[in-house]
């Protein structure tokens, strides 16, 4: 008899826990794009959000011709974005509406998302754990897919580390003729086992071709 509450306990106890992870809130990560300083080497400011749990991660990138320098804070409170610039010249941008599926920044570029990868979702559900960091991982072979351009080639200068870059949309694009940048929101549908979305974001450099 002991046996049988012992075992009917473990059997609640698992079924509790069960429960537990699944009312657990997902995170719907989602970037927010705020104000470019002018220039090819300029400040470009963004937000993460990670919603319903009202995190908010902030973020400055140092954008070099050459590299770039990533700093973000939870701690910052949201209006400190714009006192930061309101001296600084900001760059005017053009956003991109898709035509079709194809996002054309000028005459001589436009770019598409890339084609799905109907090998990836086997491939992801293999591993032990469904999560940005074990896909980084464990992949060894075609673990990114980026925007396919035609015309010529411009140079990928920024990848964000949040994103799973398989399979997804394009959310917004964002063009700026003078320094000639393209910041890219990608949508990805997919969530990780923690329920976080892995929507990403990636800047690209038309100079390192012009």
């Amino acid at each position: 008899m002991i046996g049988k509450v012992i075992c009917l306990i473990a059997f609640l106890s698992a079924l509790s826990g069960t429960v537990v992870a699944q009312v657990k809130p997902p995170c719907d990560q989602s970037f927010v794009l705020f104000d470019k300083t002018a220039g090819r080497s300029c400040l470009f400011f963004y937000r993460v959000d990670c919603l319903p749990e009202a995190r908010h991660e902030f973020n400055v990138l140092f954008i070099l011709p050459d590299r770039v320098h990533s700093f973000k804070s939870e701690s910052l409170l949201g209006n400190w974005v714009p006192r930061l610039y309101e001296n600084m010249t900001l760059e005017t941008y053009v956003t991109v509406k898709g035509s079709v599926g194809v996002f054309r920044l000028n005459d001589s570029v436009s770019f598409t998302a890339p084609p799905d990868d109907t090998s990836f979702q086997r491939r992801y559900n293999d591993m032990a754990r469904h999560d940005l960091k074990t896909w980084n991982w464990e992949c060894t072979e075609g673990c990114h897919d980026y925007p396919v351009f035609r015309g010529p080639e411009p140079g990928l200068i920024h990848v964000s580390s949040q994103g799973l870059y398989k399979n997804y949309r394009i959310k917004e694009v964002r063009y700026y003729p003078a320094s000639g940048y393209v910041i890219i929101l990608t949508e990805q549908p997919l969530r990780d086992q923690t329920g976080r979305l892995m929507n990403g974001l990636l800047i690209y450099s038309l100079y390192d071709w012009m």
